[in-house]
Parts: structure tokens; sequence; C-alpha cells
């Protein structure tokens, strides 16, 4: 006797349902595939102007409120550092250059 391996007729009405139903999706969405492109396209030029209305315009609009502390001139720092500099350069104007050997002859 052999078995019935074939499955219900119930559920090959339902697998053909299925199918059938992804198939007309896919066929309905190929017809009109221009206007799912021209769609989208707009949808994201929207959200493109949305976007930078957001962050380019009102920002620009809006004025920020950014409180920085007025930049202090240190006398004392800037002396130091002149004085180092001025260190260095007697330093190099009293190196001889006849007294360096050239390398190259």
């Amino acid at each position: 006797m052999k078995k019935n391996t074939s499955p219900s007729p119930s559920l090959k009405k339902t697998e053909n349902s299925v199918k059938s139903f992804f198939v007309k999706t896919a066929w309905a969405i190929g017809k009109e595939a221009f206007s799912y492109i021209i769609v989208f396209i707009l949808i994201d030029i929207i959200i493109g102007e949305i976007l930078f209305y957001q962050f380019v315009i009102v920002t620009n609009l809006q004025n920020p409120q950014i409180v920085t502390p007025p930049v202090q001139f240190h006398v004392q720092t800037y002396q130091a550092v002149v004085g180092q500099i001025q260190v260095r350069q007697e330093k190099f104007a009293g190196i001889v250059p006849s007294a360096i050997a050239n390398p190259l002859q």
C-alpha cells in the first residue's frame, strides 16, 4: 500500500493563494515602477528639504548665545617666552659657521 505524501487540498489551496498574492504584487510593482521611483524621489526631496531647513536655516535665524570669557593677556608669561626666544637667538648667533665641518666636501 502506498502512502499519500501529497499535501492536503486545503494546504495546496493556501499555498497557491499565497503564491498568487506574491506574483500579483510583483507584477503590480513592476508595471508601475516608474511611478514608484518618482514617488520615492519626491519623498527623498521632501525629507532633505525638512532637514536642510531644520539644521541650516533655523540655526542661522536664531542668535546663539555663545558665552566666552574675554581673552586675558598675561604680560609675565609673554615676557618669559620672549626671554627664552632671545636666549636661543643669542646661542645660535654665537656659532661661527666656519667652525662647523662641511660633510659634503
